[in-house]
């Protein structure tokens, strides 16, 4: 089963997202959610004559790998979607993950910075 699904909420709003519970195709869940893993927004932009899907991420302020736990009974309609949006969605995935790698990294040299600053060793020199 591929995890990867596009699913049509009762808001109207489509998300794609990893699905992380075995049995989402079956009717009934025991607990009647379904667990998901970084749900993104999907918007259709229409400029000029040019049509394509932005990707955005659906709850904002959750961690970028976030887990989410959704009710059933807001899944009107779910399916495996185009190659070309799992590819945007994989890519996606793949450059927040860059984007998080680099700013721990420079969260890291900040935090080495203000230490050294900090320590005995600095203030001895001036």
């Amino acid at each position: 089963m591929n995890t990867i699904k596009q699913i049509k909420l009762v808001t109207g709003e489509e998300i794609i997202c990893e699905v992380l519970d075995a049995n989402f195709e079956v009717e009934k869940l025991v607990d009647d959610t379904h667990i998901i893993r970084m749900p993104l927004a999907i918007k259709l932009v229409l400029k000029k004559e040019y049509r394509f899907y932005q990707l955005y991420p659906w709850l904002a302020q959750t961690a970028d790998d976030s887990i989410v736990a959704i009710k059933s009974s807001t899944v009107v309609a779910y399916c495996t979607p185009s190659d070309e949006l799992i590819h945007q969605y994989t890519v996606f995935k793949e450059t927040e993950a860059a984007w998080e790698k680099i700013e721990a990294e420079k969260l890291e040299s900040l935090m080495e910075l203000e230490n050294f600053f900090d320590s005995e060793s600095y203030g001895s020199m001036h």
